[in-house]
């Protein structure tokens, strides 16, 4: 499967991979997965940096020769998905978001993402786990979502590959 990451997605998995699921983590470790990273992703963790919200340096050196060895695919965004984001309904404000909803749309791929906005553009998102049913067992017994990977509680919209998004609460 192909699949394209949110910012946050890639900054987690290579500063604190705690805080995805272990599903995602399984589904980034897979050999058999084409992970691809769009240009936006380095543009927003260089602003964010700038602006201090983290420190985002150590990924920016030499970003695209280290990711693209390390099996990512770095895509550029074409001046069709570029208008695709412009003319997106406002759900969402952030440039960034909006033309990674357009790029994964045009390109029929899955998202990787906890932003649930996506959601409203008809974006395939992925954050979610195949361990689902032994994370709400392990919640109902008492157990933490967080022994099963999880860094908040499951109350997130949960969806895996194409099953329809199916909202789940403690």
């Amino acid at each position: 499967m192909t699949y394209l990451l949110d910012t946050h997605v890639y900054f987690w998995w290579k500063s604190d991979p705690d805080r995805l699921p272990v599903g995602l983590i399984e589904l980034l470790s897979d050999p058999g997965n084409e992970l691809l990273l769009s240009v936006v992703t380095p543009w927003e963790l260089a602003i964010k940096t700038r602006a201090g919200k983290f420190d985002g340096l150590r990924l920016l050196k030499d970003f695209e020769a280290r990711e693209t060895a390390a099996g990512f695919m770095i895509i550029r965004p074409s001046a069709a998905q570029a208008i695709r984001s412009g003319l997106l309904p406002v759900h969402h404000k952030d440039p960034f978001d909006r033309l990674l909803a357009a790029q994964a749309l045009d390109l029929g791929v899955a998202l990787l993402s906890r932003d649930q906005v996506f959601d409203m553009y008809g974006v395939r998102r992925i954050w979610a786990c195949p361990c689902l049913d032994r994370c709400l067992t392990g919640t109902r017994f008492g157990l933490s979502p967080r022994r099963f990977g999880h860094a908040e509680p499951l109350s997130w919209l949960h969806s895996w590959n194409d099953k329809k998004i199916t909202e789940f609460r403690e």
